[in-house]
Formats: C-alpha cells, structure tokens, sequence
C-alpha cells in the first residue's frame, strides 16, 4: 500500500454503494444530506442463508491482495467457519489463482479493488473504467462470477466512478474501522485498534499484505466469534442488515415514530438530538428516513456547519481546493468552510466525499468553536490519559480538539476508548451537535 494519507479519509447506511451521494427527495423541504445507502440484493453469489440477523454482524474486509500473506489469513477463516470479503486488485489475480480459488470455495467474497491500484478520482471517465472492467473480467475469469462490490483504492471516490461502477453493476464500499495496519508493524496494535472500535454492522478494513496484519487476523477472528459477532461478506452485511431487509419471521407492532422518520421511533435512544437537529433545519431526511447509521462525510459535515451558522453567502478568498468546483453538491458551504478554516486540506484536496473519522469531526466542531463563534476554549490537559487509545491522535491540534470535546462533556469515550479513526454516521453528529447547542447555547 503507497503510504498516503488519502487513505486515512475515508456508505449511505454503512455502505457507500453506487447510489453515493445522490441526492434524493428530502423530508419537509429540507435540503437532503449526503448519505450513503445501502441496497439490499435479490439472491446472489457471497450472501449464505443460514445467518440469524437479529444477531450482531461484522465483515472482515481485506484489501491490496491477493499474495502470499492472504494465505495464513484463509487458513484462520477456515479453522474457524468464518468468511471475509477480499478486495483484490485486478492485475494480481492470475498471478494467484489458487488463493483465489480457495478464498471463493472457502465462501469468502471477492470483490474489485481497480486493475492497478490507481487513485480513481484522479482518472478519467474511460480510465476509470478501464480499471474497473479490467479488474471484473480478472476476476471472473477465475471464479466463474463477476464481482458486486468496488472498494477505490484509497478510498478516493467520486460521482464519476461512482456513476462508472453502477453502470458495470458494482456498489461503491468504504468501512467503519480502520486501524491503519498498512502504516504499522505491531499486530498487537492492529488487534487493539479493531477490537476497540467495533460494533454491530462494523466493516473492517486491513490488508492482507503483511505479517504484521496476517497475525493480527489470528487473533482478532477467534476473539469477535467469542464476542458474539457473526462474521459475514459485506454483500451479506448490506442484504441482511439493510432496511429493505424482510425476516421470514412475524414482524413486530408498529412502534410510533419521529413524524419526519418513518426509522426513527420515539423510544430511539437519540431520538431528542435527531429531533433536535431536524427542528433546526441542519439536518434533512432521505425519502422520509433518517438513516442513522449513514456515515458522514468530510463534505457533509461542513454542510451541517454551514447550516448551523445560517447559511452564510459571501464572495470567496482565492481559489478553492481542485476538488472544490462549484458543479460539486453544496459548492458555497464547502468555500465557506475552506474560507473559514473549519475544512483542511489533505494533499492539496479537501476530499468532501470521504467519510469522517471521529477527530476529525471534533477538530472541524472546534474550529467552527473557537474560530467562527469565537468562543473561548475551557481545556482539561490530560484529561484522554484516562483512554487507552489517546496516543494515537495525529496531530497536537486534534489533541488539543478532543481535550476541549472530552472537557466540554460533547464527546465520550467507550470502555476507555477515544475511537479517533471510527467513522461519524448521522447519529453521532446529531448527538454530538446537540450536545454542543446544550453546553454552549
């Protein structure tokens, strides 16, 4: 894996499929959010039927293979009954067609991660499907079935390849966890990192590239089978987790729910937030849900800034990051943001389709605190020595971010954990705004 932190940014409900970030009729007039949403597939190759969906689930994704470190990987999804979704990348394929033969008769799902490993949304509309049909035809070439799923290389999506993957029939897939085990050489970290930030419905992403990730595997497979998690294929996760989903058993009563919500009954344990920031008008809904496991994006939060600040017109300083063209969705709150300083860049892009890690969240909410509102900043040093994970944050100012978060009571831990790298869905960013609006307005 090239070492970029493109990779660090990176569906909605947990997914991010083709539909991307579409924009779809919004509940009462409120401008729809990005979010990305999942689909829930007829019978089709990876989805097994003797899986209990009311049980927790998890997909174990592996990408940048296949290779001689895929190999130890199989053996403990073998030992253990279990399956994961490899996402390979195309002009590796036959030069390893024996593990991937296993990894599909195994159950495993294969699923496309380009022909070459090329950064997608830097290409053009043939090259991006070059890449892609390319990696298609590779792979079924070998297992006789062509790929549903697509995971860019560094996660670098856009509408085009988005658009590009739909018309070849592949959903676009980021993830939920990533413990960056490409930039680290200690399984025991990687093991911690996952198992710290898992929840039901969890993609996983690592890379069967390395030892270091391959004995990670040993030990993070064994322990969420004993934590109770059903390891699936992520065309499993999306059919028997999606909300189009049917069980063959009764369903339950109706509940009453959010009357803007039809996903959002009154006893949500949010449910005041997302009422909150429904009332507010900084957040919309998505053909009458509110999809709270959607993930937010960098591009979608600023948004919510945006809003949250009244919609602010003006004309804007200078030129926009490249990816910051006023064809975008949401054009004048991404220059806001820029302008204002609440939205960085990460190698010359603000790259707002890519889903938002928790500090990152709280680091953009601070600024937007300290910058925009220009309120002071009551900071408890030390107060993440409490977290085991505190270490690792990225920079002293998302430190300094996440003490002023923890200190302010907006933002909390989980079994002595900060989850810096978990993904923010739409639930959390309500709450977490909420919090905000209670604490300091």
């Amino acid at each position: 894996m090239i070492n970029k932190i493109v990779k660090q940014v990176s569906v909605l409900l947990i997914l991010v499929v083709v539909l991307g970030l579409v924009v779809p009729v919004a509940s009462a007039n409120i401008p729809p959010d990005e979010v990305q949403q999942s689909q829930a597939p007829n019978k089709r190759p990876f989805i097994r039927n003797n899986l209990d969906p009311n049980k927790p689930m998890v997909a174990l994704t592996f990408d940048d293979g296949p290779g001689t470190h895929t190999i130890p990987i199989l053996d403990v999804l073998e030992q253990h009954n279990a399956v994961a979704t490899f996402f390979v990348t195309g002009n590796r394929v036959a030069g390893h067609r024996k593990i991937v033969e296993r990894a599909f008769n195994m159950g495993n799902e294969i699923a496309n991660h380009s022909w070459s490993h090329k950064e997608l949304s830097r290409l053009s509309e043939s090259g991006v499907r070059t890449e892609l049909v390319n990696a298609n035809k590779a792979i079924e070439a070998v297992i006789g079935v062509s790929p549903q799923n697509i995971r860019p290389p560094y996660g670098a999506s856009s509408e085009r390849v988005r658009r590009v993957a739909r018309e070849n029939g592949l959903s676009v897939v980021m993830w939920t966890v990533d413990p960056h085990d490409w930039r680290i050489n200690s399984s025991a970290t990687i093991y911690n990192r996952v198992m710290g930030a898992v929840r039901d419905k969890s993609i996983i992403l690592l890379h069967d590239t390395s030892k270091s990730t391959a004995d990670a595997a040993k030990r993070i497979i064994p322990a969420l089978i004993n934590r109770g998690y059903q390891l699936v294929t992520v065309a499993e996760l999306n059919y028997y987790k999606s909300p189009d989903y049917v069980p063959d058993a009764e369903p339950e009563p109706d509940k009453p729910t959010h009357p803007a919500f039809k996903d959002i009954p009154i006893d949500f344990p949010t449910y005041k937030a997302i009422d909150w920031a429904y009332n507010s008008r900084i957040f919309g809904g998505i053909n009458g849900r509110f999809e709270p496991d959607g993930l937010l994006t960098r591009g979608c939060f600023a948004l919510i800034l945006w809003r949250l600040e009244g919609s602010p017109m003006r004309v804007w300083r200078g030129a926009g990051f490249p990816d910051i063209d006023p064809s975008i969705i949401h054009y004048n709150a991404l220059r806001w943001a820029q302008d204002v300083g609440i939205i960085g860049g990460i190698n010359g892009m603000a790259l707002p389709t890519a889903p938002l890690p928790r500090h990152q969240m709280v680091t953009m909410l601070y600024r937007y605190h300290s910058g925009v509102k220009n309120r002071d900043a009551i900071i408890n040093t030390g107060i993440l020595n409490s977290y085991f994970d505190h270490f690792g944050l990225p920079s002293a100012n998302d430190i300094r971010a996440m003490e002023w978060a923890v200190s302010s009571g907006i933002i909390g831990g989980i079994n002595n954990y900060l989850l810096p790298y978990e993904y923010t869905n739409r639930e959390m960013g309500a709450t977490v705004l909420y919090r905000y609006n209670n604490r300091f307005n």
